[in-house]
């Protein structure tokens, strides 16, 4: 059987509280790191949102400008063809007045 006595078992005890402690305190260090590397995830998650937004905003502005730039476009094809329909109308009109001037006798 074994005889443990009273120094040895002391110095057991001792061995193991300084054990716990230090396990402890290795807890707490890997809690702090845990609750710092929260908040420095929900900053960034704050900050990908803000970007999202912001992403949003450039994104409808960008739409806004095409449509302008659709509009723009289609005034312009408009006008082109209202030329041409004035320059056809035009050379119809020269070709009328051409033709009454030569049937006049």
């Amino acid at each position: 059987a074994l005889k443990l006595d009273k120094a040895s078992l002391e110095t057991t005890r001792d061995m193991l509280q300084a054990r716990v402690a230090t396990l402890e305190s290795e807890g707490q260090q890997r809690q702090d790191t845990i609750t710092e590397q929260q908040a420095k995830i929900a900053a960034t998650e704050t900050e990908l949102e803000s970007t999202k937004g912001e992403l949003t905003t450039v994104k409808e502005q960008l739409e806004g400008v095409k449509s302008e730039l659709e509009l723009e476009k289609q005034s312009s094809a408009e006008a082109a063809a209202a030329a041409e329909a004035a320059a056809a109308a035009t050379a119809a009109a020269a070709a009328a007045a051409a033709a009454q001037t030569a049937a006049k006798p």
